[in-house]
């Protein structure tokens, strides 16, 4: 953060402010496609929310064959009991810094908040920032534990968290039953 801090007062080139949640949302989106190896995720605190544009994300990039890696605290998984469904191969352990960092060339680093209390993050692709949060991130690892114990299978099924996604956003039994192509007495087992 220090290092963050330091070549954001200097107007460093290679670091790109991104202010408000619309605004990081839509540049993860821009840096999805950039992804070819890795992406590695730093996130302190994660709440379930049935629209996080990271995971649809996150799937495209897998389905390309890209390797996503997450470390959050184990406080998160009262926050987001879907978390081991969604992202099984989580890690839980120390971790005080939001970051995505992609195939160790570029990042996305957590700043602190604004005055109108906008979430900040900024974009950076200097070396010396991206190998500290890479750094960062490798110490942590060794301090984690996966979220799911040894054979232990997600809790959930894509269905399953597609019906768990609808109920979040207010759907009834009927509507999810279209919105999932099964029948009303199917979505109501899955409800």
């Amino acid at each position: 953060m220090r290092l963050l801090a330091v070549r954001a007062s200097d107007r460093h080139r290679g670091l790109r402010p991104i202010v408000g949640s619309a605004a990081i949302a839509q540049e993860l989106t821009r840096l999805e496609p950039m992804a070819a190896k890795s992406i590695r995720v730093l996130q302190p605190q994660y709440g379930y929310d049935p629209e996080d544009p990271g995971v649809p994300l996150t799937r495209l990039a897998c389905s390309r064959g890209v390797e996503f890696e997450l470390i959050t605290r184990p406080a998160t998984v009262a926050t987001h009991p879907l978390l081991s469904s969604i992202f099984p191969g989580t890690l839980l352990g120390p971790c005080f810094l939001r970051a995505v960092v992609i195939d160790e060339s570029a990042a996305l680093v957590g700043g602190v908040d604004d005055a109108d209390g906008n979430r900040v993050s900024w974009f950076t692709d200097a070396s010396a920032l991206v190998d500290a949060v890479t750094d960062l991130w490798l110490a942590t690892v060794p301090r984690c534990e996966p979220i799911l114990g040894p054979g232990e299978k997600p809790p959930l099924t894509e269905r399953q968290l597609e019906v768990a996604g609808l109920i979040c956003l207010g759907e009834k039994d009927d509507a999810i039953a279209r919105a999932v192509s099964v029948s009303l007495r199917t979505a109501e087992r899955e409800v």
